[in-house]
């Protein structure tokens, strides 16, 4: 996973994909009620694990977040547009299980759609709340495959793609077996992966490894992610978990199958 997300050549096309989606959703409400509750904590120092080309700090800009910003991306080229781009921040290259920064230096650290990238979430999950200031917040928005039944990265069917895509190239039985996996094989699996596996179940062979050029959503997902997981991990440890909008979010934010979830420092 390291090389698909520093390689330009390997993440061209997943980068394309989300640079898309940014614009075809510029105002989208999920996000919106994000940055809300990230300004309601009045931080005077924000850091973003995985920030990608900048989409969630201009989020947050838009909606008058003016403290100090601190993004991270293992890719450096995508740092050094996003330092083109926006002079008024702070960017750097850097991997999510050895972030250079001392700790306790910041009020909130958060990520967007990342914990799912994760090979070893409880590494990278420590790394972020080491670097939180006491009474600190992690604040996490990730799909809750576990949950949903649904993770992209798993190949369904003969072939990575959509059922309907198939059907409409004439692959009967490739659409078909699609459709069982994906509303029957799919889900169960996910349903007892936690009982089977244990916490933080991995995925070996995420469909962004063999076909880069695919771009389905989530389709570079490792990590099963599950709320679940997150919450008796950090309960475990002792540490408070609040779920801001609930443990399942309002049909009006169009993102039902992600979870939003906070775990405060000590």
């Amino acid at each position: 996973m390291d090389r698909f997300y520093r390689r330009p050549e390997v993440r061209e096309a997943y980068q394309e994909y989300i640079d898309k989606r940014e614009a075809e959703s510029f105002d989208h409400p999920f996000e919106r009620q994000v940055a809300k509750y990230l300004l309601h904590l009045h931080p005077a120092a924000a850091l973003e694990i995985g920030c990608g080309n900048g989409r969630f700090f201009r989020t947050l800009r838009r909606a008058g977040f003016t403290g100090k910003y601190l993004g991270t991306e293992v890719a450096g080229w995508i740092v050094e547009d996003c330092r083109r781009r926006h002079p008024d921040a702070s960017w750097i290259a850097a991997s999510a299980y050895d972030i250079p920064l001392a700790g306790g230096s910041f009020d909130v650290c958060f990520s967007y759609g990342v914990v799912e990238s994760f090979v070893h979430p409880e590494k990278a999950l420590a790394e972020m709340l080491r670097v939180l200031k006491p009474g600190g917040r992690l604040v996490l928005l990730f799909p809750d495959f576990v949950e949903s039944g649904r993770l992209g990265s798993q190949l369904t069917g003969l072939s990575p793609g959509r059922a309907r895509t198939k059907l409409e190239r004439g692959r009967w039985l490739d659409a078909a077996i699609t459709v069982y996996d994906q509303k029957f094989r799919l889900p169960r699996a996910l349903r007892r992966s936690r009982d089977r596996i244990g916490p933080f179940p991995v995925n070996l062979a995420p469909v962004a490894l063999d076909h880069p050029t695919v771009t389905l959503p989530d389709y570079d997902a490792v990590y099963l992610s599950s709320k679940a997981d997150i919450e008796d991990w950090a309960s475990a440890l002792g540490l408070a978990v609040e779920f801001p909008l609930g443990r399942r979010l309002p049909k009006a934010l169009r993102a039902r199958s992600w979870a939003f979830l906070v775990i405060r420092a000590r």
